[in-house]
């Protein structure tokens, strides 16, 4: 499954492991801020698409204003991070392999750096995408892009591994392969 792929890039929420976030409590306060500071009405779903709409309508500094209540969210409990049963395993085999290993996550850079802290798995990440490094987010190749180029490597050197249907959507935007987190953990299980 790995023959061939030089650069594996990560999602991290719910592929690495799992956020305590109130996603529910952020939704209602970012409708509140930008209804009441600017007149714009969203419900913040599809989460990230609405971010976009908001930072494409209303300028940077609304967009930066949303990341920053993003970023307290996703803080409020970051040491309660939890893996995913066998990919803090998989992160270490992959980069033992000789791989070299990304994170592409719509979660902020300060809560993918904390959590990866928390884990103590930090050390085997190249290269850190996460929602203020792209102005599109996936499924839009943007990230994967950035950090291939990065890397330097192939289109044919590179998967993505997630769990949801825009991880897989992105890398396919980007010719490169897919990989649900389920299919890879059963793949190094079988090791």
């Amino acid at each position: 499954m790995f023959d061939g792929i030089k650069l594996v890039v990560f999602d991290l929420d719910g592929t690495i492991a799992d956020l305590d976030v109130d996603w529910q409590g952020l939704r209602t306060e970012l409708h509140w801020h930008f209804n009441s500071h600017y007149q714009f009405d969203s419900d913040f779903t599809p989460f990230d698409k609405e971010i976009e709409r908001a930072g494409e309508e209303l300028g940077d500094k609304a967009l930066g204003e949303a990341y920053e209540i993003v970023e307290r969210y996703e803080l409020e409990n970051i040491e309660n991070v939890t893996p995913i049963a066998g990919s803090l395993e998989l992160v270490r085999n992959l980069k033992r392999d000789g791989k070299t290993l990304a994170i592409l996550s719509s979660n902020t850079r300060s809560a993918i750096e904390l959590a990866l802290g928390f884990l103590k798995i930090r050390q085997y990440f190249d290269i850190i995408a996460g929602k203020e490094d792209v102005r599109k987010h996936k499924p839009d190749p943007e990230g994967l892009l950035l950090i291939r180029d990065k890397v330097g490597v192939g289109v044919a050197e590179v998967c993505l591994i997630g769990d949801r249907s825009t991880d897989m959507e992105c890398a396919a935007n980007a010719n490169a392969l897919a990989i649900p987190i389920e299919t890879a953990l059963n793949y190094i299980a079988r090791q």
